[in-house]
């Protein structure tokens, strides 16, 4: 197996494992809030990142070439979270650029 195809196939599986994550956290969330009315806003918002994560390992997996500019998106949004989140990020688009990941990706 390349390094290229082991990095995707890692970064895939990471991403649907933190998808799972997310949906036992948000059980965990809405369990906690089962006496009261929760804040709807927090709910969508978890939703909405494990979908995104979800989607996006689903797509590096099946080395789909959406997969691969959520892939990215998802790197340049890390870039933000200082300064684990911007050290991983950026030595993943590195990588990226470096190892032309994107011929991995068909249409």
């Amino acid at each position: 197996m390349m390094k290229t195809e082991r990095f995707l196939n890692i970064y895939g599986w990471v991403l649907i494992g933190f998808s799972a994550g997310g949906l036992y956290s948000l059980y965990c969330f809405w369990s906690i809030w089962s006496i009261e009315s929760p804040p709807a806003d927090m709910g969508y918002f978890g939703i909405t990142l494990t979908l995104w994560y979800f989607v996006t390992g689903i797509g590096i997996l099946k080395r789909k070439i959406w997969g691969y500019y959520l892939l990215k998106s998802f790197l340049y949004v890390l870039l933000i979270s200082f300064p684990i989140g911007t050290f991983i990020s950026y030595k993943r688009l590195k990588f990226m650029k470096k190892n032309s990941i994107r011929k991995e990706f068909s249409t």
